[in-house]
């Protein structure tokens, strides 16, 4: 009797040695693991401090609140989603935009592109800006019909939205805090195929069909009309 106890003794404690080890074990492998995912969810977390210091930059020309400058061209950022801004800076980048030469400001725009060194530094400077506070910028256009205009705004509401927000889907712009006359340069040169002549750019090019509707300035100007009357309800 007194040798079976023994025996039994004997046996656990030769067992719970094992036990401990493989809970140690499994332990420390949870912890590693736990410490892997929070590192990854610091990678993954964008830097804005970083954000703001590359976007010294850029203040220079779209100002330090990111409210733009007529007087350059360098139209207002804050108001755009980070999404849109990022893929904007990377076809700048790739040469999807700022490659023609008659884009003289695109060409202004792309060296400036080419400063940020990596998807990081793209995702952290696009980041800040869309954390800036937007304002409805000054109407300097004059001469627009916006009634007129409400019309022809109907083929762009599937892309821009009804409230002029933008569609990530499709990486479309919001056009609430969009200035007048930019949006009047760009629609010019969509006409002309200064933006959108890379076949890559495939918001590009489908924004150069959609404009093929509107046959002149005046045309353009009512649907900008438009737009800024909505950007103020």
């Amino acid at each position: 009797m007194r040798s079976d106890i023994i025996g039994n003794c004997k046996s656990t404690l030769s067992f719970r040695p094992v036990r401990l080890l493989t809970a140690l074990l499994a332990v420390g492998f949870s912890v590693t693991l736990l410490s892997e995912r929070v590192n990854a969810a610091d990678d993954e977390k964008v830097d804005l401090k970083r954000g703001q210091q590359l976007y010294a930059v850029c203040s220079a020309c779209h100002g330090e609140e990111a409210h733009g400058n007529q007087a350059i061209k360098a139209p207002a950022l804050a108001g755009l989603t980070d999404w849109y801004i990022k893929e904007q800076i990377l076809k700048f980048q790739n040469g999807q935009r700022g490659a023609h030469p008659a884009d003289t400001a695109g060409l202004l725009m792309r060296p400036m592109a080419r400063t940020l060194k990596n998807e990081k530094e793209v995702e952290a400077v696009s980041a800040y800006i869309a954390s800036l506070k937007p304002v409805l910028p000054e109407i300097t256009l004059e001469g627009g019909d916006a009634a007129k205009g409400k019309a022809l705004f109907a083929v762009c509401v599937a892309c821009h939205g009804d409230k002029l927000q933008g569609n990530e889907q499709l990486k479309t712009a919001p056009l609430k805090y969009s200035n007048d006359w930019y949006q009047l340069a760009q629609l010019k040169k969509y006409q002309a195929h200064v933006r959108g002549n890379d076949p890559a750019d495939a918001q590009a090019v489908q924004m150069q069909a959609i404009v093929a509707g509107l046959p002149d300035e005046q045309t353009m100007k009512n649907v900008i009309a438009y737009i800024s009357q909505v950007a103020r309800k």
